[in-house]
C-alpha cells in the first residue's frame, strides 16, 4: 500500500523534471545568437581577439569594418545588433564580458543553416 503513495509523487518529480528541462531548452533557444553569413564569420574571429586582448584599437578597427560592412548592405540589422551589443560592453570597458559575448556568439554559429 505504500508504493501507491510514492507513485504519485515519483510522477510529480518526473514531470516537474520534464518543465524544467524543457523550460531550459526553450530558453536556450530564444536567447541563441542571430546567424552570421559566411562572408561575417571573420568578424567574430576579430572581435574575439580584439577582447581577449583588451586591445581598444583593435575594437575600433573591427568596428570600422562592421560597420562598412553594414552600410554597403552587406551585413543584417540581426548581425548588426549581436556585434553593436559586444561593442559597447568593451567600450564600457568590460573586457571579459565582452569576450564571453563574443564566445558566445562564436558558439552559436555551429551548426546553424546559412542561405547562400
Amino acid at each position: 500500500m505504500e508504493s501507491r503513495r510514492i507513485a504519485p509523487y515519483g510522477l510529480l518529480v518526473i514531470g516537474l523534471g520534464l518543465c524544467i528541462g524543457s523550460g531550459i531548452y526553450i530558453w536556450q533557444w530564444w536567447t541563441r545568437p542571430a546567424v552570421v553569413h559566411y562572408d561575417n564569420l571573420k568578424y567574430i574571429q576579430l572581435l574575439r581577439t580584439a577582447c581577449s586582448s583588451q586591445r581598444a584599437d583593435q575594437l575600433e578597427g573591427v568596428e570600422r569594418a562592421v560597420v562598412m560592412r553594414r552600410e554597403s548592405g552587406n551585413m543584417t540589422d540581426a548581425e548588426w545588433k549581436e556585434f553593436e551589443k559586444i561593442f559597447q560592453i568593451a567600450r564600457r570597458g568590460d573586457w571579459r564580458t565582452a569576450d564571453q559575448q563574443a564566445y558566445r556568439l562564436e558558439l552559436g554559429q555551429l551548426n546553424r543553416h546559412r542561405s547562400e
